[in-house]
């Protein structure tokens, strides 16, 4: 319903009761639910735009294993909305998206390795971001 409402389909487009159905649907623990809400957050979609929230929302979905919810965490530590910019932690969560099963994931990673690889980031950095996605695999990896 949340999302019928958010898009307008079948119903009157309504954000406010979007939030209301989704999070209804979070406090279950629908990943879905908690993703949407991020990306209404983190969008300012009818709202002002609050990237702590959006990253709030999205962590918990990540730590729920949500693979989408991860590569768009991952986003918000590239580019530094709602937390300090870190290539490494993007990279990280990014990596663990896509061993997930995220499309998006999988084709964006050797972009962000290579982010990592530019200007005054090293070989190490790559390899830290390696390890620490193989670590945060066994934290975030799907039942799947």
């Amino acid at each position: 319903m949340g999302v019928l409402c958010r898009d307008g389909h079948a119903v009157p487009h309504d954000s406010s009761k979007a939030i209301k159905f989704f999070q209804l649907a979070a406090d279950h623990g629908n990943t879905a639910a908690l993703n949407n809400l991020g990306a209404i957050y983190a969008s300012g979609e009818d709202f002002p735009v609050d990237n702590a929230k959006g990253v709030s929302w999205y962590r918990k979905a990540a730590e729920l294993k949500d693979a989408t919810a991860q590569y768009n965490l991952g986003g918000m530590y590239l580019y530094g909305k709602g937390v300090p910019r870190d290539k490494v932690e993007a990279y990280t969560l990014i990596a663990v998206a896509a061993a997930n099963g995220n499309a998006s994931a999988v084709v964006n990673l050797k972009k962000v390795e290579a982010s990592l690889r530019g200007g005054l980031l090293s070989r190490n950095r790559v390899a830290e971001g390696k390890q620490r996605a193989a670590v945060d695999l066994g934290q975030y990896r799907n039942k799947n």
